[in-house]
């Protein structure tokens, strides 16, 4: 029987590339170590999270949405710690695998938690494809640019 997977995505509400995070699931998911996913945990918000639970929808993989409690947290007079406070809460659920696009400070938060832990022993898979995904744009504009620059001669 195959083990019930906990993955957790986090990334930015602005990120636009639903195309990236689609092919990035799909491939996890198909990982004889990480995947497959048994339940797809995200925070709700925009973009890459609306993007993950639509994935999951259309793939057969159930999803979490566990939302920042931003009035609760503006009513204490401590706004802006909802959420890291979410954040949090998704750590708490027994996550297997931690992946991580480009995102603000949220996700720099989310990817900074289960390193700390991973340091303390726990077992957490961190798949961090912030860096690669911004090598990859680098790349596409560079041969933009090439291509451009070869019209002109």
């Amino acid at each position: 029987m195959t083990p019930f997977k906990f993955v957790l995505i986090t990334g930015g509400r602005k990120f636009r590339d639903i195309a990236y995070v689609n092919e990035q699931l799909a491939l996890w998911h198909a990982d004889v170590e990480v995947g497959p996913f048994g339940l797809l945990v995200h925070g709700g918000a925009p973009g890459v999270d609306t993007y993950a639970d639509q994935w999951g929808y259309r793939h057969g993989v159930h999803t979490a949405r566990i939302n920042a409690l931003w009035q609760w947290y503006a009513d204490q007079g401590r706004k802006n710690e909802a959420g890291f406070g979410r954040n949090g809460v998704m750590l708490k659920l027994p996550i297997d695998t931690v992946i991580a696009v480009p995102g603000g400070n949220g996700t720099e938060n989310q990817v900074l938690q289960p390193q700390r832990r991973i340091k303390n022993g726990a077992r957490i898979r961190l798949i961090d494809l912030r860096d690669q995904y911004k090598a990859s744009q680098e790349a596409v504009e560079f041969e933009r640019l090439h291509q451009s620059l070869k019209g002109l001669k």
